[in-house]
């Protein structure tokens, strides 16, 4: 487990402005942190918030918005998924080849931020 990096937190904040949904935070994005999921590398990690303890948040559900990424050139998907509650937990990170994402989540590498 490790902070939010700013990065992350843009990214974040990013799919919650464009929601189509309101979208519920229970504490600053800056005090949280996340946990990398087993995805073949390639980003996707928990929305953790101080004092959880637990890492499984039931079904979750997409907002309706994504985020264009680019890799070193290999697209990405990035997409934000809620709880039952409308709390941030997930972001969900598809490469394009099905490869490793190369570096970590860059502001500077989105290219498009849209609803679904």
């Amino acid at each position: 487990m490790k902070p939010l990096t700013i990065d992350e937190i843009f990214i974040i904040n990013s799919l919650i402005e464009i929601s189509p949904i309101e979208i519920n935070i229970p504490v600053a994005l800056d005090k949280c942190h996340s946990i990398p999921m087993n995805d073949g590398g390639m980003g996707s990690f928990k929305i953790i918030y101080p004092n959880e303890i637990c890492s499984d948040f039931g079904k979750l559900k997409t907002v309706g918005t994504e985020i264009y990424y680019s890799d070193y050139g290999k697209y990405v998907n990035i997409t934000l998924f809620v709880d039952e509650d409308f709390i941030p937990r997930e972001i969900d990170s598809f490469v394009g080849d099905f490869s490793l994402l190369t570096k970590p989540f860059k502001i500077k590498n989105i290219k498009n931020i849209y609803l679904v």
